[in-house]
């Protein structure tokens, strides 16, 4: 290891308060008492301490967003088989709230399945309905894995 014992170019000599070499095992940071705790941290934007903020701008993964028109399609096609199921109006309801959970950064995945699950009972008499929120839960069970 280098030592700083030359001194300014004018001084012959060692600096006297010069300590030597210096060799540090594990160095471990103490975080006192600010109440921080880090482990292994993994991710875009990571900030550490009392009042940090950290943006980025994600953007929804594409299947997730084919998700969402999945079900714009499912929405018109309720309406034009609206008379051949006994609450369009209740399955429509359910079908925009789980589109709209999944129009979300994060969605709630066992909020759109449940959706889902209710969806695809009360439509199951009719095969293009049934059809359409059967690919609908594939491409969830997919995606929320």
């Amino acid at each position: 290891m280098a030592r700083d014992d030359s001194g300014p170019p004018n001084n012959p000599g060692p600096r006297t308060n010069d300590p030597g070499p210096i060799e540090t095992g594990p160095v471990t940071k103490r975080a006192g008492g600010t109440g921080i705790t880090v482990g292994d941290i993994r991710g875009t934007n990571v900030t550490i301490g009392h009042g940090s903020s950290a943006s980025a701008n994600l953007r929804q993964p594409s299947a997730q967003r084919d998700l969402v028109a999945l079900f714009d399609e499912f929405i018109a096609l309720l309406e034009r088989h609206q008379n051949s199921v006994a609450d369009a109006a209740d399955i429509r309801e359910s079908a925009v709230a789980a589109r709209d959970e999944l129009a979300r950064r994060s969605p709630r995945w066992h909020v759109v399945r449940g959706l889902l699950m209710g969806i695809a009972a009360s439509v199951a008499d009719v095969s293009e309905l049934a059809g359409a929120i059967d690919n609908i839960q594939a491409m969830v069970a997919h995606m929320s894995t």
